[in-house]
C-alpha cells in the first residue's frame, strides 16, 4: 500500500517471500525473516532493497532505513536475545548494507548497477523522537523535501559492494516506483508531472 505522496504506511512493505504475518503484533515479523523493504529490485541470485534497519522491525515510532543486498539462497540466521533475555528468533542475513542520504522512492537494477532516487533524508528520527522541539526548523525543511519542494537526489551504486559511484541533484522527486530503463537511457516520472531522461555511460546527463 502506498499513499499518493509515496511515503506509504509503516505497517506495510514489499516482501520477497511466500508468507506475511499480519496484525498489530505480527506485521513487523515478516520483514525480519525475508528480504523486505519499502521498495525492492531483484535478479536471479540477489534481492536489493531500501527498507527499515533490522532493529526497527518492531513496534516503534522512529524508523531509520538503509540500502541492502540479500542472497536468495542464504536462509535466515538464528538471532540470540541480548543479555540473556527470552525470545530471539531468525533474521535475514545481509551481504552488505549502506546508509543513504535520501529516502528512495524509485529504484532500478541494471547489470551490476543500482539507481535510487528520492528526497533528501536529513533527519535522525531517533534523536527527533527524544526531543522534537529542538528540531522544529529541520522537521519543516524535511517535510518540504518529502513534498519535492527542495529537489531530490539520484544515487548510482555498485550492486556488488554497495559503494556509491555517482550522485546527481534533481530539481524534484520521482513518483513512487517511477523509474525505468530502455535503450541505454534511464527514465524517471517526476512528481511535478515531467519525465526526465538520462543517458549512459556515466556520467549521466539529462536529455533536453
Amino acid at each position: 500500500m502506498q499513499y499518493e505522496d509515496g511515503i506509504g504506511w509503516h505497517r506495510t512493505y514489499w516482501l520477497y517471500g511466500s508468507r506475511f504475518i499480519g496484525g498489530w503484533a505480527g506485521y513487523y515479523q515478516a520483514g525480519k525473516r525475508a528480504p523486505a523493504g519499502r521498495i525492492l529490485v531483484m535478479e536471479d541470485e540477489w534481492v536489493y532493497g531500501f527498507g527499515r534497519r533490522p532493529q526497527f522491525y518492531r513496534w516503534t515510532t522512529p524508523i531509520e532505513h538503509h540500502l541492502f543486498a540479500v542472497s536468495k539462497e542464504k536462509p535466515p540466521a538464528r538471532v540470540e536475545p541480548p543479555n540473556g533475555r527470552r525470545g530471539g528468533g531468525f533474521a535475514v542475513v545481509h551481504q552488505w548494507t549502506r546508509d543513504l542520504p535520501l529516502f528512495a522512492r524509485a529504484m532500478l537494477l541494471s547489470g551490476n548497477t543500482l539507481y535510487l532516487a528520492g528526497p533528501a533524508d536529513n533527519i535522525d528520527e531517533v534523536a527527533v523522537f527524544k526531543n522534537a522541539r529542538q528540531f522544529g526548523n529541520e522537521l519543516a525543511e524535511q517535510a518540504e523535501a518529502f513534498e519535492g519542494k527542495r529537489g531530490g537526489l539520484l544515487w548510482i551504486v555498485d550492486a556488488e559492494t554497495g559503494e556509491k559511484r555517482k550522485e546527481l541533484k534533481l530539481d524534484t522527486v520521482p513518483v513512487f516506483d517511477g523509474m525505468s530503463a530502455a535503450g541505454k537511457r534511464l527514465f524517471m516520472s517526476m512528481k511535478d508531472g515531467s519525465l526526465s531522461c538520462y543517458r549512459s555511460p556515466l556520467p549521466l546527463r539529462p536529455k533536453p
